[in-house]
């Protein structure tokens, strides 16, 4: 199967969207399939495709104005250098880019498959154009399909759960001895709550007396993320916890990095539509407390009661009774759900079988 794929800005610096269609893309190319990725705006994740052997083009960029000629003119061009490699499905990783997709069917039948892996985002005259026109969606749960339900019909609504890449050494077992290191693994930004989880670790020292060391490790390369850092860095100094929290430079290998900690932390203040540090975490023996948003007690489920928590005091308390080994859970049964929901190799079969639909 030939697979024109459109991921607008192929970068790690955005969030999980651009590396989950990259694993996804990798595993269809592993399956046979010839993949060719066709972009906007440069990111580093074009080298990475090299590696794999998956070509990549660059397509003019559009700043979507229904009412500019310009603009229209664009998506005709973009629609014809796809084209030209004559795909037999075009797969969008943004609902946005359906509009080039669209084009792409008008001048020549051919179907379209949109992950959607964000809740509710967009315009009516989006949404229509999408309806109509694309084949089938790709809900990456039941609560992103359940939001589209009212511009989407159900039948082209299909749920596959976005997945990590699993190491061929995991799951690790939870280490027995504690080292008092604790780590968020993330992106520096307001809605990953970070001023809430420094908060709780104030809690945790203040009023539990207990004296954690948290890492703070990933990358702040927007405007907006480096003055969030910063409001970090004021809150550490102020509070006085500079000898218990440290902010570290982001690194490559999750699964290697997490198995320096006791426990991870996973903050979140938004309705994560996933969460990839989740599953990285527990499967390199790490266990993560994660704040009740989006599907974290879907991916938590088995020990949801334990590592799920809606306030810092309750996390404070949750970190305090797992230091003093007052939690019961049992983690290689998390462990096992997280392999067989949530491993990439198994969701690319299913993303296969939509793809050929």
């Amino acid at each position: 199967m030939k697979i024109s794929a459109i991921e607008y800005h192929p970068t790690s610096k955005k969030g999980g969207s651009e590396k989950a269609f990259f694993e996804v893309l990798a595993g269809l190319k592993n399956l046979g399939h010839q993949v060719t990725v066709f972009y906007v705006e440069e990111g580093d994740y074009l080298l990475a495709y090299d590696k794999i052997g998956i070509q990549h083009i660059k397509i003019p960029k559009t700043e979507i104005n229904y009412s500019s000629v310009s603009t229209w003119v664009k998506l005709y061009k973009a629609a014809k250098i796809i084209n030209h490699f004559k795909p037999d499905v075009i797969y969008v990783n943004q609902l946005s880019d359906t509009i080039t997709a669209s084009i792409c069917k008008l001048l020549r039948q051919v179907n379209i498959i949109c992950h959607i892996r964000v809740p509710k985002q967009g315009n009516s005259r989006l949404f229509n154009l999408a309806g109509k026109l694309v084949d089938n969606f790709i809900c990456v749960n039941h609560l992103i399909k359940a939001q589209y339900l009212n511009y989407f019909k159900e039948h082209k609504l299909n749920v596959v759960n976005d997945g990590i890449k699993i190491s061929l050494k995991a799951p690790l077992p939870q280490r027995k001895a504690f080292t008092n290191n604790a780590t968020y693994l993330g992106r520096l930004s307001p809605e990953k709550g970070l001023l809430e989880l420094l908060e709780a670790w104030l809690i945790l020292k203040e009023k539990f007396q207990l004296e954690i060391h948290l890492d703070i490790t990933g990358p702040s390369d927007s405007a907006i993320e480096k003055r969030y850092r910063q409001e970090i860095l004021t809150f550490i100094s102020e509070k006085e916890l500079a000898y218990l929290v440290n902010i570290k430079s982001p690194i490559t290998n999750p699964f290697e990095y997490f198995q320096n900690y006791d426990i991870s932390i996973f903050p979140s203040i938004i309705d994560e539509s996933f969460g990839r540090t989740l599953p990285e975490s527990v499967l390199a023996g790490t266990p993560v407390f994660a704040r009740k948003v989006g599907i974290v007690e879907q991916i938590l489920a088995p020990e949801k009661n334990t590592f799920v928590y809606e306030t810092e005091l309750e996390l404070a308390d949750r970190i305090f009774k797992y230091y003093h080994s007052e939690l019961s859970y049992d983690f290689s049964k998390l462990q096992d759900h997280i392999i067989l929901n949530y491993n990439i190799d198994n969701n690319v079969l299913l993303i296969e079988n939509i793809l050929k639909k």
